[in-house]
């Protein structure tokens, strides 16, 4: 318009959206499901070590439970029923190296990371391509979000210009 113009970063305003979504879904009371096919997980022997009772109690309180299953090994008897949805291997890889890999568990990161995790990789891609109409879907999705101008990592969604900004950019300032 006269005032300038917007650029959107269609990835960070998914992930903004689906942040949003997936906060509410984790703040009702967690549903679970046994994994369509049966996960098991085996670590390197200290990774296993490392994945102590407390943590494994951890992780059960977002939804995830794990059965010892042979040498260095889990096997994921229940899962959250939204991660059927997504790479469940990859979530629970990812969720499981990352409550190793601390000297605490802190359930509140535990399930800020979880929905982070899981909004990035739930969201339109680089090169995706989208029409007008799910453009306008998109940008109306974005501005009915609590925090729409940045995604859940802190970079933000939408960029704004000015026409100062674009006639300085052109050197026609003063003009």
């Amino acid at each position: 318009n006269e005032g300038g113009f917007v650029l959107v970063d269609q990835h960070a305003a998914q992930e903004r959206i689906n942040y949003e979504k997936f906060q509410r879904i984790f703040n009702e009371e967690i549903k679970t499901t046994m994994p369509l096919i049966p996960l098991v997980i085996t670590l390197s022997p200290s990774d296993y070590m490392l994945l102590t009772k407390d943590k494994i109690n951890a992780l059960e309180k977002i939804g995830l439970l794990l059965e010892e299953f042979g040498n260095n090994s889990y096997k994921v008897i229940q899962i959250p029923s939204w991660l059927t949805e997504y790479n469940e291997k990859e979530y629970i890889d990812d969720l499981i190296n990352q409550i190793i890999h601390k000297d605490y568990v802190d359930i509140a990161f535990l399930r800020k990371h979880t929905i982070a995790t899981m909004s990035c990789k739930a969201s339109l891609k680089a090169h995706d391509y989208l029409n007008l109409s799910e453009m306008q879907f998109l940008l109306d999705n974005l501005y009915n979000c609590e925090n729409p101008s940045c995604c859940p990592h802190g970079r933000p969604t939408i960029i704004s210009f000015s026409k100062y900004q674009l006639e300085k950019l052109f050197k026609r300032t003063g003009v």
